[in-house]
């Protein structure tokens, strides 16, 4: 059974932790994490903004450094702590700390910049938010010749792309992309275009997923992406 240091007040989070199996020790603030030294935790979870020197020490008090996850808008993941937005879903967090304790990922293992190209703008604001809630810098494009500038600027990891769209369409768009060297980027296809045809085309032009738009929510998008089960 492995064991979580909560410093938080979500009831909620604690209660769903204790459902799935967890072994949660709730620490009333951060200056008493020494008395949980015996504990010999694999994982601590914080909710809000921790200073440098606060988690330096939880650093020392725990040498064996226990991963370490923060709820918090204003602090960056690192090789052992996996930051959360302000406001990320619960379920979204128990599915993070699941896979790292069981080894299923690392942290964190999280692409810097997704470019979403949507012309439907209540669509693209849904994905926006569901891979800000993930920790990852987001950018948005209304069609293909935005999206084509965005990418060329920004040079994101990973582009989410519609392909029925105004001014230059998503296989226009792949082949501009295929044309531009100087980009280092895994293409996913989000469309409800005919399933097949469409995406074997898609893919005989550089892209390197399909997703069918209406079978998936944009957390199971996020999800897939991120664990690159495409």
């Amino acid at each position: 059974m492995y064991t979580i240091l909560c410093l938080t007040t979500d009831d909620h989070l604690l209660a769903v932790l204790l459902r799935s199996g967890y072994n949660v020790r709730v620490v009333p603030d951060k200056w008493k994490f020494g008395s949980f030294l015996d504990e010999k935790p694999d994982a601590i979870f914080l909710d809000g903004l921790m200073k440098a020197e606060e988690i330096e020490m939880i650093n020392k008090i725990f040498p064996a450094h226990p991963f370490l996850f923060i709820r918090s808008s204003f602090a960056e993941s690192t090789e052992w702590i996996e930051v959360f937005r302000s406001g990320t879903e619960n379920s979204i967090i128990l599915d993070r700390i699941k896979k790292v304790l069981e080894g299923e990922m690392t942290v964190p293992q999280i692409p810097k910049i997704i470019l979403i190209i949507e012309d439907n703008k209540s669509i693209n604001e849904m994905y926006q938010i569901a891979f800000s809630q993930a920790w990852c810098t987001v950018i948005s494009a209304f069609d293909g010749l935005e999206g084509i500038a965005k990418a060329a600027s920004a040079k994101p990891d990973i582009i989410l792309l519609d392909l029925m769209m105004p001014n230059m369409d998503g296989f226009e768009m792949l082949t501009a992309l295929k044309n531009n060297t100087s980009l280092n980027t895994k293409v996913i296809i989000n469309s409800n275009l005919e399933w097949v045809d469409e995406e074997n085309k898609a893919r005989a032009m550089w892209a390197d997923g399909f997703l069918k738009k209406s079978a998936y929510t944009p957390l199971e998008v996020v999800t897939m992406i991120l664990e690159w089960k495409i």
